[in-house]
């Protein structure tokens, strides 16, 4: 799988976690993730590669406890 459709994939399932993606001009710092009150920003340089971008939201999907629990739950839990 390339690159572009792994992160578009990623983006989707943030998207379905909560999070709001933004791209912002950042001058090369990288991006991750904030909470603003019950809010989840996920920021994307927009000056970074796709790869760059694809490192950033693995990154701060793995330090989500939803995403864990979602990628750990049973098949038959995740259809109900």
């Amino acid at each position: 799988m390339n690159t572009v459709v792994q992160l578009e994939n990623l983006l989707g399932l943030a998207k379905e976690l909560g999070y709001e993606v933004r791209y912002e001009s950042l001058g090369g710092a990288g991006g991750g993730v904030c909470a603003l009150g019950t809010r989840k920003l996920m920021l994307l340089d927009v000056g970074q590669t796709t790869a760059d971008h694809l490192e950033t939201v693995k990154d701060a999907l793995q330090q989500d406890a939803a995403f864990r629990n979602e990628m750990l739950a049973p098949p038959q839990r995740k259809a109900a």
